[in-house]
């Protein structure tokens, strides 16, 4: 079986926003990227060049997720939606699982990382099908 079998195979709901669309579909395609690097990782064939590109790949996904947090939110301050710091409070709970995976990578464990990514994209996909919808 490869590794792209062995990720979620689930896209994000559109929200009517083809930008936020867009915007997802790369937070999700960064995300998956760096679950197949970090499982390539844990193969005993594999060394340290795997880790170093999920390094990579985590540091993308946490900076294109800040960015589009930061373009969502504005999205919304100029719409006036309600529910602003509900909203807000969320990106910020879903930073905090990229912290934590950043935390782990840079600590070297890499299983406790792929757990919290895991995790996180459960998160994130529920966010964009309840969160998201409103923006």
């Amino acid at each position: 079986m490869d590794e792209a079998s062995k990720l979620p195979s689930e896209t994000a709901p559109p929200t009517g926003s083809p930008e936020i669309d867009a915007e997802h579909a790369i937070q999700l395609g960064l995300l998956r990227a760096a679950q197949a690097q970090l499982n390539r990782g844990d193969d005993p064939g594999q060394g340290s060049d795997e880790a170093a590109d999920a390094t990579e790949l985590v540091e993308q996904l946490f900076t294109y997720s800040h960015a589009h947090f930061l373009s969502e939110q504005l999205l919304m301050r100029l719409a006036a939606r309600s529910n602003y710091e509900g909203h807000v409070q969320r990106h910020e709970e879903l930073m905090q699982d990229l912290d934590a995976v950043r935390a782990h990578m840079q600590s070297g464990d890499h299983a406790a990382a792929a757990t919290v990514l895991r995790a996180h994209e459960r998160r994130l996909l529920e966010h964009i099908r309840s969160w998201d919808q409103a923006v």
